[in-house]
């Protein structure tokens, strides 16, 4: 123990006190984690925003932006304001980064840490992490990447004792949809092959001749219960979309607003979406078999009528969802603070592997 102790205090990991003694024989001496000596970023990317946070040993944030997406999306581009913002946080906190979570929304070929693919970026076998890495030259630490279920479901998941036996299924839905799992009580599924398939629920058909999805078929979940579906189904109530990052959960907002207002088709919309919904997440359920779920995306803005119909739909195809459906302190920063444990978890793993980290130029 003392061997261990004095490495993490050569690399100033840890804090050293002496305790005076109540009692007599040698004062107790009390160890601390130096939380804000080094920092890790955090990047959750999303079709609609990207969410940059910078994030100490202590979970705490030091920095957080929020952007707009970039519109269109090729890979070049995205990497150069990737890139930009990285560089821009790190000189703006001043701490050395020893870690980068990535939360992106695509699946991932053969070759999880080299290539992404998204029907909604139009992307195919796009390099992301290794074109990130070079972009922004040598220094920085290696990029970890997991798409935005799964990070969010790694951040859902400590709000329970691991000892529980939890396994924890979280949806995410937006302008596509997603599937993560965390809690060792999955095991292997959680790297299987099996589970990147579930990754494809966007496109769970639900609904005979439903709308058009941009898989090219008809009635998939994205279709039906998507921020897009919401949308069509509230036209008639004429609230503005804008472009910029909180365009999802502004047009929420609003529609809520009307709902609250008594206005029909808002209400009628809400209670669409989360019906369409109601039924993937049943078949997540029975499929999975967590103990516990959470959902994330635009229906977390949508308030307890959106909740109530979502689980009363649940139920009525997975009679246990009563006990299972939960909502977590994270809520829609779930993902982002999943990726901020993606960054930090080769450090705890091997915290002597590292050595002082991206010390960022001042100025």
């Amino acid at each position: 123990m003392t061997r261990i102790v004095n490495d993490l205090l050569e690399f100033d990991y840890l804090d050293e006190t002496t305790q005076s003694a109540s009692a007599p024989g040698r004062p107790r001496v009390l160890l601390a984690i130096k939380a804000s000596r080094r920092s890790v970023i955090a990047i959750d990317f999303r079709v609609d925003r990207i969410v940059v946070e910078s994030v100490d040993f202590s979970g705490a944030t030091l920095y957080r932006e929020q952007l707009p997406q970039l519109r269109p999306m090729p890979g070049l581009k995205v990497v150069a304001r990737l890139a930009e913002v990285i560089n821009r946080v790190s000189r703006h906190v001043g701490l050395p980064v020893i870690g980068i979570g990535l939360s992106a929304p695509a699946s991932y070929g053969s070759e999880k840490e080299k290539t992404l693919n998204s029907l909604y970026l139009d992307w195919e076998d796009i390099a992301l992490t290794g074109m990130l890495q070079r972009e922004l030259g040598l220094g920085w630490p290696p990029i970890v990447v997991e798409d935005v279920a799964q990070c969010a479901a790694l951040a859902n998941v400590t709000e329970f004792p691991q000892a529980s036996g939890v396994r924890l299924a979280h949806i995410q839905i937006g302008i596509g949809a997603g599937i993560g799992l965390a809690g060792e009580a999955y095991g292997p599924l959680l790297n299987s092959a099996r589970h990147a398939e579930l990754g494809r629920i966007a496109h769970l058909p639900l609904a005979v001749d439903g709308p058009l999805c941009a898989c090219g078929a008809t009635g998939c979940l994205d279709s039906v219960a998507g921020f897009p579906a919401l949308v069509r189904a509230s036209a008639a109530c004429n609230i503005p979309l804008s472009r910029d990052a909180g365009a999802m959960n502004a047009y929420c907002a609003a529609l809520l607003e009307r709902h609250h207002d008594g206005d029909s088709v808002a209400t009628n919309a809400i209670v669409s979406v989360a019906d369409w919904l109601g039924r993937a997440a049943a078949a997540v359920l029975n499929l999975c078999g967590p103990n516990k779920l959470t959902i994330g995306g635009y229906p977390l803005q949508l308030g307890e009528l959106y909740l109530e119909t979502f689980l009363r739909t649940m139920s009525t195809y997975a009679p246990r969802a009563p006990e299972v459906f939960v909502t977590t302190r994270h809520g829609d920063n779930a993902s982002v603070v999943g990726a901020a444990r993606l960054a930090l978890r080769p450090i705890f793993d091997d915290p002597l592997g590292e050595v002082g980290g991206f010390i960022p130029p001042r100025g």
